[in-house]
C-alpha cells in the first residue's frame, strides 16, 4: 500500500510541476517521512518539535482548519508577527466567517517541499501545492462563488524564533 501512496503521490507532484512552467525549477519532490504519516502540529498550532517543512505542513493545515471554522488562532501561532503574506491570506477567511460566510473546500493540500535556501535563523522552502475545487459564499445570503482546482508553486520563508520555526513569508512563483 505504501508503494501506491508514494506512485501517487509522485504521479501528483510530477504533474503540478509540469502544469506550472516549462522551466525545471524549482524542483519539488515529496517527504518520504510525509508519506508514512502526517506532519501535524499542537491542537493548539504550536511548532514545538516541528522541523522547517513539518511547520509548512501543519499551516497549511491549520489554514484549511480556519476556512472550516473560521478561528485563525492557530495559523496564526504558526506564523511570525511579522508575516504580512500570512496576514493578507488569513483576513479574507475571518472576513467571510465574521460576514455569515462560510468556504465549502477542503482547503489546500501540500504535494511536495524542497528546501531551497538555508541560512542563520531563516530558510526557504518550494512548496508544491494544489489548491481544492469548492466554493465560497462570502456574506449571509450572497451567491456562492464557485471555483476548480488550482496547482501553485510557493515559497515559503521560515525563522527561527525562540527554539522553533515560524512562517515569515509566502510568496508565489506559479
Amino acid at each position: 500500500m505504501p508503494h501506491r501512496l508514494l506512485a501517487a503521490l509522485s504521479l501528483s507532484v510530477a504533474l503540478v510541476l509540469s502544469g506550472c512552467s516549462d522551466d525545471p525549477e524549482p524542483k519539488v519532490a515529496p517527504e518520504p517521512s510525509a508519506l508514512n504519516s502526517p506532519a501535524t502540529a499542537s491542537p493548539s498550532g504550536h511548532a514545538s518539535g516541528l522541523g522547517p517543512e513539518g511547520v509548512v505542513r501543519a499551516w497549511v493545515e491549520a489554514r484549511n482548519e480556519a476556512l472550516e471554522e473560521g478561528n485563525t488562532t492557530a495559523v496564526r501561532k504558526l506564523s511570525s508577527p511579522s508575516c504580512k503574506t500570512c496576514e493578507d491570506l488569513l483576513r479574507p477567511i475571518e472576513t467571510v466567517h465574521a460576514e455569515g460566510g462560510e468556504f465549502d473546500t477542503p482547503g489546500w493540500r501540500v504535494a511536495g517541499t524542497n528546501i531551497k535556501r538555508e541560512g542563520r535563523g531563516q530558510i526557504e522552502i518550494d512548496t508544491a501545492l494544489i489548491y481544492a475545487s469548492g466554493s465560497t459564499t462570502p456574506s449571509a445570503g450572497a451567491e456562492p462563488v464557485r471555483y476548480g482546482e488550482e496547482k501553485h508553486i510557493a515559497v515559503f520563508r521560515l525563522v527561527r524564533a525562540d527554539e522553533i520555526w515560524l512562517v515569515d513569508f509566502i510568496g508565489y512563483l506559479s
